[in-house]
């Protein structure tokens, strides 16, 4: 018989025992629970502005707009609009336009007040799609997307610095409808054309002293926006559609509306301009006067020999000569002015946090992007967050070389894609003069183009690099066209030596790109496209620059994707994991994650998937590992959590955008990006 002291002995013994064979890390990757892992809050790699710098009516998104000093004709103020904190690209409250006097690098902020009230705008007035000079010489800025929806039209006096709410024009159906287009008219009275549902086309005649005249009824049943719109003594003319062009002229008089012409296609739109000796249309190259409900068509490839109906206080090579930059992080307007560098401080500029985009690892730095804005910033243990510069474009993704010298940056607008060299200093700051190829650190390596429907090249979006052992980069995206079937059409280039080579196929103007990755084993790409009725994964050679198969895949979006072994590739959509046999053609095995558990990122190593999903509330993700092993019978999998997390920012605009794994033997992490903080788990 075993006595009471020998038995406590005995179980000491058991326990020591058990925990001598509890399983060790080791190499592997995450072999434990989620209690056998840390969660490290690596901080903020953005804290910056949401500052709209370049609005010249005359080259938008290019050029800085320039005025005179309040109650002068001579002096240079540059104006900026302050966006403030952002939400999806909405700023949260009003923004605030600044004026920067770049003779004595002072400036002013100028509040937005309610035409109605008299006080001061605090709710989201949306955010700017167009802004134009009226002839009253005020300039008008049209908005989408404000507080309780639609678009407002702000009145802003450089003269007197003063801006003034005009309100919402457009009320139809019982809900606000945003500002897609604004034009001076060939009568010189502002004009403006709506979005929103489809049938919900609408148009408005502002006379500058406060009075509107509104469209009654809409123009067809079919359009979702006015593209174009202007107007002469007797008629507003109007471009509107979607899949469809008509370009529609609507009686002052008697508000009567008549089609004058329909064009099929949505990448045909219909430009209206106004001319000092009336409205002419553009479609295509061939211009087409406007004249008592005729279409007149001009000779091939004339144009209106009238001056157009515009103003800038300023000729556009004027203000171009005055090299402007805006520096968010610094919080300096930089200029160059009679040969001589200086700028404006603007400390008051409101300060926002980004995303974190796209991380790189090597030689134990992080490069870290931001996920909708051109900056780029490094990450150290002893250093911490660095900020290093401003491309001057939206950075989608980025890559290492093999040689893990240079990181390639792609995004948009233009198709750019840029060579960073981090053996060398940066020396890039975006000012407004075009930017040749290589002339930077960071370079401008390509633009790479793309076929529309028609054949055409184009920008596209650089929304996925891959950098191939052959040496060959391949970019993938969507053109920057909208084409009949399905809004953009999948695009996709390669670059090798300097050289760049757009692959262009007539059925991707049926799909939109989903995602793109790496055949590691035979070096091709995997491109997952998301067509209306039909998704397909397309094998894509580099080395050839061909398509070597497409397979359709058995569901509508097949979203993200990774690689998993030679013929096995993992994804998730929605709350659904899955295992896509590209052999077969067949989906091997899925789960679902059910109850709204929104699966946000996924990647793999060996014969492990992970994936982070939305976990009880829009702050919180849980971070598991699939394993995988497959028999007779098909895949099985044990499923463990990694990790937990809330993020520290509470910010329910922000999700997850992907899993970096790096395997560095016993200091193996995941990184989750796409938040406002990098979260990093060992």
């Amino acid at each position: 018989m075993i006595g009471f002291k020998n038995i406590s002995i005995y179980i000491l013994l058991i326990l020591f025992f058990l925990s001598s064979c509890k399983k060790k890390v080791g190499n592997s990757l995450f072999s434990e629970t989620a209690s056998t892992h840390i969660t490290e809050n690596l901080g903020h790699a953005f804290t910056s502005n949401n500052v709209l710098w370049a609005i010249n009516p005359l080259a938008p998104n290019q050029s800085a707009l320039i005025t005179y000093h309040p109650h002068s004709r001579t002096g240079y103020e540059a104006i900026l609009i302050d966006y403030g904190p952002c939400n999806n690209n909405t700023p949260v409250n009003a923004f605030k336009i600044i004026s920067a006097n770049l003779n004595t690098g002072s400036y002013s902020t100028i509040k937005i007040i309610d035409n109605n009230t008299k006080t001061e705008v605090t709710t989201s007035l949306g955010r700017i799609t167009r802004y134009i000079w009226g002839k009253n010489l005020k300039l008008y800025l049209a908005t989408e997307g404000s507080y309780n929806g639609g678009g407002h039209l702000i009145e802003y006096d450089p003269n007197n610095q003063i801006a003034i709410d005009l309100g919402k024009p457009f009320f139809y159906n019982n809900k606000y409808l945003d500002i897609y287009s604004l034009n001076v008219g060939a009568d010189n009275a502002l004009y403006g054309g709506s979005f929103g549902g489809s049938g919900d086309v609408a148009i408005f005649k502002y006379d500058y002293a406060g009075n509107f005249t509104l469209s009654n009824n809409t123009l067809d049943q079919t359009s979702r926006y006015v593209s174009y719109i202007s107007a002469d003594d007797n008629y507003i003319y109007a471009s509107c559609g979607e899949n469809n062009w008509n370009l529609y002229a609507i009686e002052k008089k008697s508000g009567k509306s008549y089609l004058l012409t329909s064009i099929t296609g949505s990448i045909s739109r219909i430009e209206l301009f106004s001319f000092t000796d009336g409205v002419y249309a553009k479609w295509q190259s061939n211009f087409y006067q406007l004249s008592n409900l005729q279409v007149n068509a001009l000779l091939k490839d004339a144009s209106p020999t009238s001056n157009l109906v515009q103003y800038t206080p300023y000729t556009l090579n004027e203000s171009n000569s005055l090299k402007v930059s805006w520096d968010g992080t610094t919080q300096k307007l930089s200029f160059i002015l009679n040969g001589v560098n200086s700028f404006v401080s603007i400390p008051t500029i409101s300060n926002d946090i980004y995303p974190i985009g796209t991380i790189l690892l090597n030689n134990q730095t992080l490069y870290a992007t931001s996920l909708q804005h051109g900056l780029i910033s490094t990450y150290t243990n002893a250093t911490k967050w660095q900020s290093m510069g401003n491309v001057g474009f939206d950075i989608y993704d980025a890559c290492l070389t093999n040689s893990g010298n240079h990181i390639y940056i792609g995004g948009y607008p233009k198709g750019n894609v840029w060579m960073y060299d981090f053996t060398k200093p940066w020396d890039y700051v975006p000012l407004q003069s075009n930017v040749t190829l290589g002339n930077y650190n960071p370079a401008l390596l390509s633009m790479v183009q793309n076929g529309d429907a028609n054949n055409v090249n184009g920008p596209m979006y650089v929304s996925k690099l891959l950098f191939f052992k052959t040496n060959i980069l391949v970019c993938a995206g969507d053109n920057d066209r909208i084409t009949s079937s399905s809004g953009r059409a999948l695009s996709v280039s390669t670059i090798k030596n300097g050289i760049t080579q757009n692959f262009f196929d007539n059925s991707w103007n049926n799909y939109v790109y989903s995602d793109m990755c790496a055949d590691t084993i035979n070096d091709n790409a995997i491109i997952a496209a998301a067509g209306t009725n039909q998704s397909m994964l397309y094998i894509f050679s580099p080395t050839n620059s061909r398509i070597l198969s497409a397979i359709p895949f058995p569901n509508y979006t097949p979203g993200k994707i990774t690689f998993l072994n030679n013929h096995i590739i993992a994804g998730c959509f929605d709350d659904v994991i899955y295992l896509f046999d590209l052999s077969t053609k067949k989906i091997v095995w899925q789960q679902s994650l059910g109850n709204g558990q929104r699966i946000y990122a996924i990647a793999s190593k060996g014969n492990d998937v992970f994936i982070i999903h939305m976990y009880l509330q829009a702050t919180h993700f849980k971070l598991l590992k699939y394993s995988f092993n497959q028999s007779t019978s098909g895949f099985k999998s044990t499923v463990s959590t990694i990790a937990e997390l809330s993020d520290q920012d509470n910010c329910e605009a922000t999700k997850p955008q992907s899993l970096i794994i790096q395997n560095n033997g016993l200091d193996s992490c995941i990184y989750v990006t796409g938040l406002k903080s990098l979260y990093r788990i060992k």
